[in-house]
C-alpha cells in the first residue's frame, strides 16, 4: 500500500515534468502548479534510497533533476546598490468586483503616504476606486495620471508623484496598458502596467500570448530604461515567462532573494501558491528590494518595488 502511494505521488510529479516538453497553453494553468506537484518526488526519493528502493529512487531523482533546472534561477540573488536615482513603485490588482474599493484605496494610499512612493500602478482599475482615490486626495500625492479607469477588469492605471513626459498607445485590448515614460532626478525611465488575459477559457486564452509579446515588444522598442509591473498571469513555471524574461528582464522578487514568494489567491483559507504578479527590471535598471503587501477586497498581494537607474542611463536628456 506505502508503495503504490508513493509511485502515485511520483508519477504525477515525472507526467509534469514530460509536460513542461509541451508549450501548450492549455496546460498554462497546471504548470503553474509545477512545485508543488513535483516537489514531493524529493523526499519520497530519499525514503527509497534508505529503504532499497532503487528504482523508484531513480525515477525521482529524474523529477527531482528537472525540477531543479526550472528552478535553479531562484537561488541566485543579484539585488544590490547602485548608484543612480532611485524609484519606488507601488502595484496592486484591486480586483474589479471586490466588495470595497474604498477600503482598498485607502490602504494603497496609506502605502503610497508611509513609504514615499512616487508611481501607484493598478491593474482592473475601476471608475469606483479611481472615484474613491479621488475623494482621498490622491492628487495631492500623485498628481499625474495615466489611462482611463473603466467599470470592468481590462483596464491599468498609473498615478505618479514624478511628471510625466511621454505617454504610450495603450494596446488594441482586450486589456490595456498603462505605458508612461516619467523623469525621475530629470532621468527618463519607462514604467509599463500590464495584465494580460490568463490562459483559461476559449473565451480568453487566446489573447494571454500575445498580450505577453506585446509587452516584451514593448520593452524592445523603447529607447529608455523599461520597469514592467503587473499581474502577468505568468509564472516562473510557464515557458513563455521564461522567454519573456530572457529578453533582458530581470524580476525584482528573484534579484531581491523572494523569488519563492507567491501573490496568488490572497483571499482563500490557504496561503498563495503562485506568484502571478511581478516587477520586471530592464537594462539601465537595479531592482534594490521588493515588499509585498496587502490589498484589501483583492485576491491578489501587492507590493512595492525600490529600483536605482544606472548613472549612464541617470544623465539628464
Amino acid at each position: 500500500m506505502v508503495d503504490t502511494l508513493l509511485w502515485i505521488v511520483a508519477t504525477f510529479g515525472a507526467v509534469m515534468a514530460v509536460s513542461h516538453l509541451v508549450d501548450a497553453d492549455r496546460l498554462a494553468p497546471w504548470h503553474a502548479l509545477t512545485p508543488w506537484v513535483m516537489a514531493p518526488s524529493g523526499p519520497i526519493g530519499l525514503f527509497a534510497l534508505a529503504t532499497g528502493r532503487w528504482l523508484l529512487a531513480g525515477f525521482c531523482l529524474v523529477v527531482t533533476t528537472t525540477l531543479a533546472m526550472l528552478a535553479w534561477p531562484l537561488f541566485a540573488r543579484r539585488a544590490g546598490e547602485a548608484g543612480g536615482p532611485r524609484l519606488s513603485v507601488l502595484y496592486a490588482n484591486v480586483k474589479f468586483d471586490q466588495p470595497s474599493p474604498q477600503l482598498a484605496a485607502r490602504a494603497l494610499l496609506d502605502v503610497v503616504t508611509a513609504q514615499r512612493v512616487e508611481v501607484l500602478a493598478v491593474s482592473e482599475a475601476t471608475t469606483g476606486f479611481a472615484q474613491a482615490l479621488d475623494e482621498l486626495g490622491v492628487a495631492n500625492h500623485l498628481p499625474y495620471r495615466v489611462g482611463e479607469p473603466v467599470t470592468g477588469p481590462e483596464a491599468s492605471v498609473l498615478w505618479s508623484r514624478l511628471p510625466v513626459r511621454e505617454v504610450g498607445d495603450p494596446g488594441p485590448g482586450p486589456t490595456w496598458d498603462a505605458d508612461a515614460v516619467i523623469e525621475v532626478e530629470g532621468a527618463p525611465v519607462r514604467v509599463i502596467a500590464t495584465h494580460p488575459l490568463p490562459p483559461v477559457g476559449a473565451d480568453m486564452r487566446p489573447f494571454w500570448r500575445p498580450g505577453l509579446a506585446l509587452t516584451a515588444e514593448r520593452v524592445r522598442q523603447s529607447p529608455e530604461p523599461v520597469l514592467v509591473v503587473g499581474d502577468l498571469n505568468a509564472a516562473r513555471w510557464h515557458r513563455v515567462w521564461r522567454r519573456f524574461v530572457g529578453g533582458g528582464l530581470v524580476s525584482a522578487h528573484e534579484a531581491s532573494g523572494r523569488g519563492w514568494t507567491s501573490s496568488w489567491p490572497s483571499d482563500r483559507w490557504f496561503p498563495p501558491v503562485v506568484r502571478l504578479d511581478h516587477a520586471l527590471c530592464g537594462r539601465g535598471l537595479e531592482p534594490l528590494a521588493v515588499e509585498d503587501v496587502r490589498v484589501p477586497g483583492s485576491d491578489h498581494r501587492g507590493f512595492v518595488v525600490s529600483i536605482a537607474i544606472s548613472e549612464r542611463n541617470a544623465r539628464p536628456r
